[in-house]
């Protein structure tokens, strides 16, 4: 076998030393241009499920579906039931003077002849709330059950103060019959109780985060880049009577 010029021999030792930051630098790059592009996906089902909410705020409410979706108005119709009623949350506003008030959300039982109660949440209230009582339709959105954590607020049944709407549990401790698995959030324009006024919207932050992975898939290669041109650099062609430079 012939042997190596001394340019050659300059030149592997050089390129070896690429070698396990370029795996890096590629393992790196392929992560983090595949997060982008994953939240390029979620960005377009994100601004789809956004239409639909904004479709279905403009539409008439539809009447209660066996399995209603968060981002869906309904309206059911039913008896409010004023001596089951229950404050939920603290809640501080500020009135039309600008001086700050403690309130509640009023929260009742919505009685339905053949189905199970659904418990509303009329809206906020200052405390304490003047339950309502009679016929009624409400028009709102659903809360799925909630589940205390070790950062909640201890309810308390015995003045039915409740910090964690949890339909089932709440139901129960007032004796009522096992209601629907969720909350009816009440939407409307009323005074008071001052209820929702929108349908709830979830955030939409992935264009900055796929513009923040696409950057860091840049960053790395321009990082690559400027520190893999020296070991090229030293590794240039031997000229005749120079000895090579002794690697690093």
């Amino acid at each position: 076998m012939g042997r190596r010029s001394p340019g050659a021999r300059v030149i592997l030792p050089s390129l070896r030393r690429l070698a396990v930051p370029f795996a890096c630098t590629l393992l790196l790059v392929g992560l983090t241009t595949s997060l982008g592009v994953w939240q390029v996906h979620r960005l377009a089902w994100k601004q789809a499920l956004l239409a639909s909410i904004d479709q279905a705020e403009r539409s008439p409410p539809v009447a209660l579906p066996p399995h209603p979706s968060p981002f869906q108005k309904i309206v059911v119709s039913g008896t409010l039931d004023a001596s089951h009623a229950i404050a939920y949350a603290d809640d501080v506003r500020d009135d039309v003077h600008g001086n700050a008030v403690m309130g509640t959300h009023l929260v009742e039982p919505l009685l339905r002849p053949g189905a199970p109660p659904i418990l509303v949440d009329l809206g906020w209230e200052p405390f304490p709330p003047k339950p309502e009582d009679g016929r009624a339709t409400i028009t709102g959105f659903i809360r799925p059950v909630e589940h205390p954590t070790w950062l909640s607020a201890r309810d308390d049944p015995g003045h039915r103060r409740y910090y964690t709407l949890d339909p089932p549990e709440i139901a129960a401790s007032l004796g009522l019959p096992a209601p629907e698995p969720f909350t009816l959030i009440a939407l409307g324009s009323a005074a008071l109780p001052d209820p929702q006024r929108t349908l709830p919207r979830p955030p939409n932050d992935h264009l900055q985060y796929a513009i923040t992975w696409f950057s860091l898939s840049l960053v790395g290669i321009v990082m690559f880049a400027v520190w893999a041109r020296r070991p090229v650099l030293e590794a240039g062609p031997v000229r005749p009577g120079r000895k090579p430079a002794a690697s690093r």
